[in-house]
């Protein structure tokens, strides 16, 4: 009898075990399953998928990257204009991710990208991918009923001779100088801009030039540095700058006037 007592319960035990070895299995699992986000009723709700939703989700992350660090040849393979939208943030309007994800809440949006432009006029924009093209109307409607009323929201076919100029004054190694003394040289500017380097320099016309740079980092920290400065009693304005070479190659390749 005491045997069997034993027996029994070892078969408990065995049993407790496997359970939790099951439980802890299904736990890990669940946490490697890919997330989505789909929209019912206007609440976002979180559904976990297995294999189908794999493919999405790497896309998904691979869009921003490449909206953030791709050529901007990668960057037109990206763009969908029949399901994509943009929201430029500029000076006079800047609108955060929580309004846009609350202004499009109950619009099937598959992904909402955040991408920094600080060298255009459009100083950052969201990058917004929807499902289809009814869902597109129905987010830039949305949009631009809930948010400010300066804020720049088109769909991407509307602005796309914005948007590509945008993607590659991001990309250049140029700045655009404007607003600086008529009579100031070339020698001035090289010193005013040391100890960064320059690789090439030209006038557009008076008070306004055109600076190349060697890489990113000198393009950037000149443009942190300088960007709204005082400079012999004038404030100095730098923004991206596209060589005429590149923008003749836009208007080629995408067909149409910036």
């Amino acid at each position: 009898m005491a045997a069997l007592r034993r027996y029994t319960s070892c078969l408990r035990y065995v049993s407790y075990i496997s359970l939790l070895s099951a439980k802890t299995h299904c736990q890990n699992a669940a946490r490697q399953f890919p997330r989505t986000c789909s929209k019912h009723g206007g609440m976002l709700t979180l559904v976990r998928k297995y294999s189908e939703n794999v493919a999405t989700n790497s896309a998904n992350s691979s869009l921003e990257s490449v909206l953030v660090s791709g050529s901007l040849d990668e960057v037109m393979k990206m763009v969908n204009s029949e399901t994509d939208m943009i929201i430029n943030n500029h000076d006079k309007c800047t609108v955060t991710r929580e309004e846009v994800e609350k202004a499009l809440n109950g619009v099937d949006v598959e992904e909402i990208c955040y991408i920094e432009t600080p060298h255009c006029y459009t100083r950052s924009c969201f990058y917004i991918r929807c499902k289809n093209e009814n869902s597109l109307a129905e987010a830039v409607n949305l949009a631009r009923t809930q948010l400010p009323g300066r804020a720049d929201i088109h769909s991407i076919k509307e602005s796309l001779m914005k948007f590509v100029p945008n993607m590659a004054r991001a990309r250049s190694l140029s700045l655009q100088i404007d607003n600086f003394k008529y009579e100031a040289s070339k020698e001035d500017i090289l010193k005013w801009l040391s100890p960064v380097e320059v690789k090439d320099l030209f006038f557009i016309k008076r008070g306004k030039a055109c600076i190349e740079f060697k890489n990113e980092k000198d393009r950037d920290e000149v443009f942190l540095s300088k960007n709204n400065t005082d400079w012999n009693g004038r404030v100095v304005y730098i923004s991206g700058y596209i060589r005429r070479d590149v923008f003749i190659d836009i208007k080629t390749k995408y067909g149409k006037e910036t």
